[in-house]
C-alpha cells in the first residue's frame, strides 16, 4: 500500500500568486483549503467596516511581521470573517436540502480527475473545501467551475 504525505504550504518554494477579485497563493501538490460564501453572508456595512479597520492596522503594522505580528493579524481579521459567517447572516439558502445538493454535486464533480477531495461541507451561507489540486489545472478554474455549476443549476433551485 502507497503512503501519501500532505504537502503544506511552503513559503520558500515556489509560489504561484494571482490578484483579480481575489488573490490565491498556489503551490504545486500543496493541500488547499477554500471558503467560499454566499453574497449576502457578511453584511455591507461590517464588511466596510472590516475593511476600514484592517487598511488602518496595516498602516500601523507594516510587512515584514515576526510571528505575532502575524499571528495577531489573523485572530484579528481573519477570525472575524469566520465568526460572522458562523453567525448564519443573511438567506442561508445553503440551509435548504435542494439548495445543498446542488453545492455538494458541484464540489464532488471535479473529484478523482481536477481534483484529489480530502474533505469538503457546505454551511449554511458558505462552504468549505479540502482538496490537492491536479497541477494540469489552476485554482482559478477550479472555482469558476464549481461557480459555474451552481449558476448553472440556480434556475432549478431558486
Amino acid at each position: 500500500m502507497e503512503t501519501t504525505e500532505f504537502q503544506f504550504f511552503n513559503p520558500y518554494d515556489d509560489i504561484g500568486f494571482t490578484a483579480n477579485r481575489l488573490s490565491h497563493w498556489q503551490q504545486k501538490g500543496a493541500v488547499y483549503f477554500v471558503t467560499f460564501r454566499l453574497a449576502d453572508a457578511v453584511p455591507q456595512h461590517i464588511r466596510e467596516q472590516w475593511e476600514s479597520h484592517r487598511e488602518a492596522w496595516l498602516r500601523s503594522h507594516p510587512p515584514p511581521w515576526d510571528a505575532e505580528t502575524e499571528r495577531k493579524y489573523h485572530r484579528r481579521f481573519s477570525g472575524a470573517i469566520e465568526r460572522w459567517l458562523d453567525a448564519g447572516h443573511g438567506s442561508c439558502v445553503l440551509r435548504r436540502p435542494n439548495c445543498a445538493a446542488v453545492v455538494a454535486e458541484a464540489l464532488r464533480q471535479c473529484d478523482g480527475e481536477r481534483i484529489a477531495q480530502i474533505a469538503w461541507v457546505v454551511m449554511p451561507n458558505h462552504v468549505h473545501a479540502v482538496f490537492v489540486l491536479n497541477p494540469a489545472w489552476s485554482l482559478e478554474k477550479i472555482i469558476l467551475s464549481w461557480k459555474g455549476f451552481y449558476g448553472a443549476q440556480h434556475q432549478s433551485i431558486a
